[in-house]
């Protein structure tokens, strides 16, 4: 009986001292030593540039790394207006390394009220320092009604107009879409198109965007090859079913 019992104590000894020792090796280095963070790395940025989104966060100093987690970072970076979601994950030596997606812009906003970028969702963010947007189109003197506080309205008919021709320019040519600088909404009225490399402007009007930018497609060649009834002209009018209308510089001379 005695060395029943011995050897049941036995038995139940080893296996307290087996899961001690396994115990400290799965989680004793986790519970006494604290990752070390020293870098963060930005990356899949393009709007702006890795190091003003980390200035933004107060990041930009290791010495405020000492109680940091990275739930912290995560948090930090969301509150960024141009990102969407960060993902952060520790590289086990001294880096947080953070992969973030930014929001989809849409074009620069001109406004009296409330100047910046616009999104693709109809969602108004502000235009910060070292910003690229160079590659956008500016919406400019788009009508808004008295109560609404911010232009990034989905409801906006007009700001919805602006949308339609800027996804139908990019559809239907990826080098005009290139070259569209402005989109002048000229509150309300007709709708004028400017293009960098272009002289002339372009009378868009409103509707029928599709079958307008077929006709500007049909002369982007022609207007961009020095033509030069594109040359001498001052605009090109696309508001006239089935017909388009060139108008000439008119030229006048200083006599006396």
């Amino acid at each position: 009986m005695k060395d029943t019992i011995s050897k049941i104590f036995g038995l139940v000894m080893f296996l307290v001292l087996v899961g001690g020792i396994l115990y400290l090796n799965l989680f004793g280095e986790e519970a006494n030593e604290k990752d070390i963070y020293e870098l963060i790395e930005v990356n899949s940025n393009s709007i702006l540039p890795a190091e003003d989104y980390i200035l933004f966060t107060e990041l930009n100093d290791s010495i405020k790394f000492n109680d940091l987690t990275l739930p912290d970072v995560k948090a930090r970076f969301e509150e960024h207006p141009y990102i969407v979601k960060a993902d952060i994950k520790f590289d086990g030596i001294n880096k947080i390394i953070v992969n973030i997606k930014e929001k989809e812009l849409k074009a620069v906003m001109l406004s009296e009220k409330n100047p910046g970028l616009i999104t693709e969702d109809y969602k108004l963010v502000p235009l910060l320092k070292n910003t690229s947007f160079s590659e956008l189109p500016v919406i400019s003197h788009l009508k808004t009604n008295s109560d609404e506080t911010g232009t990034g309205n989905p409801e906006n008919e007009e700001l919805v107009q602006a949308y339609k021709i800027i996804d139908a320019i990019k559809i239907a040519d990826e080098n005009i879409y290139k070259n569209l600088d402005e989109i002048n909404l000229r509150y309300g009225r007709d709708i004028i198109l400017t293009f960098s490399g272009l002289d002339c402007s372009v009378i868009f009007g409103r509707g029928n965007e599709a079958k307008k930018i077929v006709y500007l497609q049909a002369l982007w060649e022609k207007m961009n090859e020095g033509n030069n009834l594109f040359k001498e002209s001052e605009y090109i009018d696309l508001r006239y079913r089935n017909k388009i209308f060139i108008g000439k510089k008119i030229k006048t001379e200083i006599t006396g």
